[in-house]
């Protein structure tokens, strides 16, 4: 965990309100009785908030979960219950992530993406899904022959949360991330809106219909060309037209999924989050490596022009591939004009054998 962010009251606010609104949207698609709410968006928010601003932002997390609650009609004990729930479940998800030594903010590698994935979500997902599903099962006379899949639900909306609104703010408040978006501004543009303009014909049937499968097209090339930042943008903006979709109960699945919709869209938005980020990640460990790479070659150049001695390197059928200041001037040639030559090009032919032999 980085270094906790001072505590304004301006950033508390800012959370507090995030948290609440990310809530409410998650309540008022997914629990249209007010009651149940198995896909809570929120949890991305409170995790972010606890890794980057530390654990004085919980109170962040309790407050407007807990005021939520009471909206929805629940007692103040079963309220402050949901409320402590939600908060120790971003409390334990940050504490899991920041035991890793491995673990960046950044997420500029694949590997911190699936810690978020298993630890803040899976891992850190099953104390809340196990509390919050008791309470529907105690207080709400919820059937239990469907506790089961309630639960199930409400785990795996909390990792969706996760593996959605996490890594969008993690990666859009921190410094030093890749910025290949900067260099491709039209390209970049270009992918957003047609992400919405699939989104729109996918979920919501605008254009007619189009296969999931143009979403997965449109996401890899976010990710391959523009980086995290313009991925998880991508992957938020098709996440609402989805949740959309759900609100308006269009059928965007075929026929025979029609019961399980919302966990098939859970699903979906898994599967393009997992491509989407591991390319993302991908072609940053790649671009990295390939500048500390080149980093290594200007320095190993520096110093082999700054030894007194005559420096070269030959392949083994005796071709120039690299010397240094001091040996250009032995055959009076820049570099560039002795790479890829032999000692018969500068010299007699019985020179270069004794040079060879």
């Amino acid at each position: 965990m980085t270094m906790p962010l001072p505590v304004k009251p301006i950033t508390l606010l800012a959370v507090i309100l995030g948290y609440f609104l990310l809530a409410k949207v998650s309540i008022y698609c997914f629990a249209p009785d007010e009651k149940l709410c198995i896909y809570l968006f929120a949890s991305g928010a409170g995790l972010a908030a606890i890794l980057k601003g530390g654990y004085r932002f919980a109170p962040a997390i309790f407050i407007p979960a807990l005021v939520l609650a009471l909206w929805q009609g629940h007692s103040v004990s079963v309220a402050a219950l949901i409320a402590l729930s939600s908060t120790l479940s971003a409390c334990l998800g940050a504490r899991l992530l920041c035991s890793c030594p491995r673990f960046s903010l950044s997420l500029s590698h694949l590997s911190e993406f699936l810690r978020l994935i298993v630890l803040g979500g899976v891992v850190a997902g099953i104390p809340d899904a196990l509390v919050n599903t008791g309470i529907f099962y105690f207080y709400h006379s919820v059937d239990s022959k469907h506790i089961a899949l309630i639960g199930l639900h409400w785990w795996l909306g909390h990792i969706l949360g996760i593996i959605i609104i996490t890594p969008m703010l993690l990666v859009w408040s921190g410094s030093g991330h890749d910025n290949r978006h900067s260099a491709r501004i039209i390209e970049t543009g270009l992918v957003i809106v047609l992400s919405i303009l699939a989104g729109l014909s996918v979920f919501l049937h605008w254009f007619g219909d189009a296969s999931s499968y143009l979403l997965f097209l449109l996401v890899s090339w976010a990710a391959v060309r523009s980086g995290s930042r313009v991925t998880t943008l991508v992957l938020t903006i098709l996440c609402l037209q989805g949740l959309v979709s759900l609100t308006e109960r269009n059928v965007w699945l075929p026929e025979h999924y029609n019961d399980w919709v919302e966990l098939d869209f859970l699903f979906l938005m898994l599967a393009l989050s997992l491509v989407g980020m591991a390319l993302s990640c991908y072609i940053t460990q790649l671009q990295q490596a390939m500048r500390e790479l080149a980093e290594q070659g200007l320095f190993l150049k520096t110093l082999l022009n700054t030894m007194p001695d005559k420096v070269w390197v030959k392949s083994p059928d005796g071709v120039y591939l690299h010397c240094n200041a001091r040996f250009e001037a032995l055959y009076g040639a820049k570099e560039e004009a002795i790479l890829g030559k032999t000692d018969f090009d500068f010299v007699t032919p019985e020179l270069a054998n004794f040079f060879s032999a």
